[in-house]
């Protein structure tokens, strides 16, 4: 077994980390404004895997309600099929449960989820589409920009999940915006948007529906106030949603894909929210 040092990431860490990120292609920058390493390191846990020193791998997690989400698992290709993963996330689960991730295509990746427990439910889409192929927006729904404070209370009330953490650094990222979707003047749909960080469109990142709404709706009302003309807009859609064949039959198409695993089943509702697949 390879002398593997296994401990909490500092912040002194955080360049060491994004080199890691760069190395697998999913460098974060963090000089750019965007705080995500900041950001899993102060509403979760991260730990570093170190090699005589050198930081070769890392793993996060962050709470999701009663849930623990693994947010990252990333070894450099240089030190990967060697059990640095595997270790690194058995560390970071320890015994929580219940858990929850997203599985890249990655052929290592799934397997090794599945042996932590973690079962394929349903594929993430990563959609995109210019704001012109949306559906027209339904006259009863509004959308009306909120500030942090307003979005913690919105999604206590839509999900039971307090992401009050998030919310503190989602505002530093270029464009960002939370709205909440309105029907009657009561809250049905909160979410977060933003620039999208590898193209030049819009994302949005999250979108918390209510139970006793057709989803479909706040999802069109929500990416419509999101997007900006001339200007893409797209999100990361569950398979099992009803707005992934509307978006599909309106001339979006899928860009990634992703595996939602989970312990249990029901963890998520893929057919009323959209999720933001690091944070949930």
């Amino acid at each position: 077994m390879i002398p593997l040092d296994i401990r909490p990431m500092g912040t002194g860490d955080l360049a060491a980390v994004d080199r890691v990120l760069a190395a697998t292609d999913e460098t974060v920058a963090t000089s750019s404004g965007w705080p995500y390493l900041e950001l899993v390191h102060s509403c979760g846990r991260v730990l570093v895997g170190e090699i005589e020193g050198t930081i070769v791998g890392f793993a996060a997690a962050v709470p999701a309600g009663g849930v623990t989400h693994v947010s990252d698992l990333f070894v450099t290709p240089e030190h990967q099929g060697r059990g640095i993963g595997r270790r690194l996330l058995g560390e970071l689960l320890g015994d929580a449960w219940p858990r929850s991730t997203f599985s890249s295509p990655d052929a290592r990746a799934l397997p090794l989820y599945i042996r932590h427990g973690l079962r394929p439910s349903w594929p993430g889409c990563y959609l995109e589409g210019p704001v012109t192929a949306l559906p027209e927006p339904d006259p009863d729904l509004e959308v009306v920009i909120i500030d942090a404070a307003q979005m913690t209370e919105a999604e206590r009330a839509l999900d039971g999940i307090d992401r009050t953490c998030l919310h503190r650094h989602e505002a530093r990222e270029t464009g960002s915006v939370h709205l909440a979707v309105r029907s009657g003047g009561t809250v049905v749909a909160a979410g977060h948007a933003r620039d999208a960080r590898k193209s030049p469109g819009r994302w949005l990142d999250r979108l918390v529906v209510a139970p006793e709404v057709d989803p479909v709706g706040p999802v069109v009302a929500a990416l419509r106030a999101a997007a900006s003309p001339a200007r893409p807009v797209g999100a990361c859609v569950p398979g099992p949603h009803p707005a992934l064949a509307v978006l599909l039959g309106r001339g979006f198409r899928i860009v990634d894909q992703d595996t939602y695993c989970e312990s249990e089943p029901g963890l998520f509702d893929p057919t009323r929210s959209l999720p933001d697949p690091a944070l949930l």
